[in-house]
């Protein structure tokens, strides 16, 4: 069950009546609640776990405050501005009105919304050139248009509230989905189930089929989603009948799901091949492009490696690269279960560490 909260002023009578049509248009699966105020939407947040808020209208500081309350409770924003984005809406009262809401609130509030929905083509490319959020979707307003039903208005509402839950999901995951992911890269790393730890074990055999779809889906757009296949079969877990990549889903301006930085490592020998493997990473994660797909790489690199660790420490101390390389080692522990056993310096858990989990797992970050 998806459960949405419409946001909205109270007094807008054109608002509240579209709401209310959209509300009863909603196919099943769907909850709707309805606040008109921030006392309403406190009390409501306190009493449901909600997973989408669609602010309708953005003028208001209350919207603002909308989304901070919302956002703390992992709720993801959709923005439905009505029309109030229109140039001429703007330049009402621009100096004394608009243009301080817009530098103290109303574009970042704008760009805080997964989506931003435009109610036609005339709206959405008033939108697309304000360019405060790329993610914009066109569903027409059912109530002054007959080119479209009620019904099939929910129907394009609620694929962009999928298309929302479809996208970055690692923050929704379930923390034993989490697990599975590196149980499953596990698997297929080495081959046998029997590596697993009984944790990763439960948690790779007991999916639920939403905990599931959200695995295939993360794994795909992270790109290792054939690493992953490999390890469900190795686990005897049947995947889901699902194609991921006709599952519509946001992505980062930046972030291309077949186009990463590869690892480069080179050298006379494995630990120099090694060496040049962290120092890449390195790089990577300099640069905030550290994803769970260079975790992966550098996991089944670790799992077979012969370096010779006395040296590899020698080498990584030279170039400055050892407590990175430590560090990473606890992140392949967190994400990937790896094993002391396999580590070829010692991990260690520092502010850093936290850091670099932050930077991989904000690579799909809208």
């Amino acid at each position: 069950m998806v459960t949405v909260v419409h946001f909205y002023q109270k007094g807008e009578a054109m608002v509240a009546r579209y709401v209310d049509v959209l509300a009863k248009s909603m196919p099943a699966g769907f909850e709707v609640k309805k606040c008109t105020s921030l006392h309403q939407l406190r009390a409501c947040l306190k009493t449901c776990q909600p997973d989408i808020l669609h602010l309708h209208g953005c003028w208001h500081f209350s919207y603002r405050m909308a989304v901070r309350y919302a956002k703390a409770r992992g709720a993801r924003v959709v923005l439905s501005p009505h029309g109030q984005l229109e140039p001429w809406i703007i330049k009402q009262h621009y100096w004394k009105e608009k243009l301080p809401r817009i530098l103290a609130y109303q574009r970042r509030l704008t760009r805080a919304a997964y989506a931003v929905i435009a109610m036609g083509r005339m709206e959405e490319g008033c939108l697309r050139r304000l360019n405060w959020n790329p993610w914009c979707e066109t569903v027409l307003n059912a109530i002054i248009t007959e080119a479209l039903t009620n019904e099939e208005m929910g129907q394009q509402i609620c694929a962009v509230y999928r298309k929302v839950l479809d996208s970055n999901l690692w923050p929704l995951m379930e923390d034993s989905t989490a697990t599975a992911v590196g149980g499953f890269v596990k698997a297929a790393q080495t081959g046998d189930s029997r590596w697993l730890t009984a944790e990763e074990g439960n948690a790779c055999r007991n999916l639920s089929e939403s905990e599931a779809r959200k695995l295939v889906l993360y794994a795909y757009q992270e790109g290792i989603d054939e690493v992953v296949d490999e390890g469900m079969k190795v686990v005897g877990v049947e995947k889901p009948a699902l194609d991921p990549s006709l599952v519509p889903c946001y992505y980062p301006k930046k972030y291309h799901r077949t186009d990463k930085p590869a690892l480069k490592g080179e050298g006379k020998n494995e630990e120099t091949k090694m060496c040049g493997l962290f120092h890449s990473a390195y790089k990577l994660a300099q640069r905030g492009q550290l994803s769970m797909w260079h975790v992966v790489e550098l996991a089944g690199v670790v799992r077979r490696s012969k370096a010779d660790e006395a040296k590899l420490e020698r080498l990584l101390k030279e170039r400055k690269l050892l407590t990175f390389t430590q560090c990473m080692m606890q992140v392949m522990a967190d994400f990937m279960g790896l094993e002391e056993g396999f580590m070829p310096v010692k991990a260690i858990e520092k502010r850093k560490t936290d850091k670099l989990e932050t930077t991989i797992t904000k690579q799909l970050k809208l």
